[in-house]
């Protein structure tokens, strides 16, 4: 039988802060040790904020093991090579599902919010949850119509 506890989300003014997003002031204790991995590796760590306010960060774990991040059938898969490769001016070549999601990040606001552009996020999300062929051509012409009607594609 799997048990489950609920809990009420805490409040923003009780949940520790860190206003410069960089853990000055922070204070972080390894707790437990061991398990499956070297005495060198926690199990939990506490991170305390100059408030007082703390949490205790664990390893996720999938079917009882400890989830590795980095390797085996629990790492996140490859991304996806896009149907071509595209080439934004004074950018590298977008090669990949992932390359073309970091590229749309990192766009400025006011291009990100055309709908162009909308669209091509929504279909990235698309093509990473299922990497057809059919939803993978559709995000590589809708990129490069993006890139084109922004002028932002390298010829």
């Amino acid at each position: 039988m799997r048990v489950v506890q609920e809990y009420r989300p805490l409040p923003p003014e009780k949940r520790p802060q860190d206003p410069h997003l960089d853990g000055r002031d922070w204070k972080f204790e390894t707790l437990e040790h061991g398990g499956a991995y070297p005495d060198t590796m926690p199990q939990a760590i506490r991170a305390t904020d100059p408030q007082g306010r703390w949490a205790v960060y664990v390893p996720i774990k999938v079917d009882g093991e400890v989830a590795d991040s980095g390797t085996g059938p629990s790492a996140m898969p490859a991304s996806p090579p896009l149907a071509r490769t595209l080439t934004p001016r004074d950018h590298a070549p977008l090669v990949t599902i992932d390359d073309a999601s970091r590229y749309m990040m990192a766009l400025p606001a006011d291009i990100a919010a055309r709908n162009v552009w909308q669209h091509a996020a929504a279909l990235a999300i698309d093509a990473r949850d299922k990497p057809t062929r059919a939803s993978i051509e559709a995000l590589t012409v809708q990129l490069h119509l993006a890139l084109f009607t922004t002028y932002r594609l390298d010829f």
